[in-house]
């Protein structure tokens, strides 16, 4: 079944879109890309679903191709999703922790850690995972807590986005920045625009202006003009 998905995504590949593929994500880890689009990549993984056990989903993320490590992800963080056992569940998320090395691609890390880390760091508050992955020196780690977020933003819940917001203002990778910037432009959109604005009055001046600009982005006119971005 391994073999035959592999091959699978190999064949749907496309060497033109793989050059393109690979410009777009600028090549961070110097990722290897078949060009294979992601509605494709899961149109193939949806085929050998129910074969895709644990152990299959370790190999796969340690694939050298992106799509693969793509595909996995995505059903991976759908069988979290699915699964009602909690023993389940938290060997999902002790093979993710496990695996942070593969995951590490921003779509990798978008598509997968707020549906598995999020919910497991609600259930589970002791086991202080994101603040773990927040004070990790690995961009994908720090991004991974951040962007996990967005599980307790879309519950009304902003405090932990606004505390990872403020651990990042310092950060200097431009995908950080970004990250940090959508959360709090998340937060904002979902009812925390009150705790947002009072969190850029106070540090719109040590912010950078990627993150600045993410999160005003769907601000009016005149509150955008308040936060200023610096030249």
């Amino acid at each position: 079944m391994l073999e035959e998905l592999l091959n699978d995504v190999n064949n749907a590949g496309n060497e033109q879109d793989a050059v393109s593929k690979k410009r777009y994500f600028k090549n961070i880890v110097d990722d290897m890309f078949l060009g294979v689009s992601n509605p494709d990549v899961q149109k193939i993984f949806k085929k050998y679903e129910k074969h895709l056990n644990l152990t299959v989903f370790e190999t796969l993320l340690k694939s050298p191709i992106h799509e693969v490590r793509y595909g996995a992800l995505f059903f991976l963080a759908k069988r979290f999703e699915k699964t009602k056992n909690v023993f389940d569940k938290k060997e999902i998320v002790s093979l993710y922790l496990a695996n942070t090395a593969h995951i590490n691609n921003w779509d990798l890390v978008d598509c997968s850690c707020y549906k598995i880390l999020g919910p497991w760091a609600e259930l589970n508050p002791g086991d202080q995972i994101l603040e773990n992955l927040i004070e990790s020196s690995d961009i994908w780690e720090k991004r991974m807590a951040m962007v996990s977020c967005l599980h307790f933003i879309k519950k009304g819940n902003f405090s932990k986005t606004l505390i990872f917001a403020e651990k990042l203002l310092g950060h200097k990778h431009d995908l950080i920045q970004k990250a940090m910037g959508w959360m709090l432009k998340e937060a904002w959109s979902r009812g925390g625009d009150e705790e947002v604005e009072a969190f850029l009055e106070e540090h719109k001046n040590n912010m950078s202006r990627t993150a600045l600009r993410y999160a005003i982005e769907k601000m009016e006119e005149s509150k955008r003009k308040k936060y200023q971005i610096k030249t």
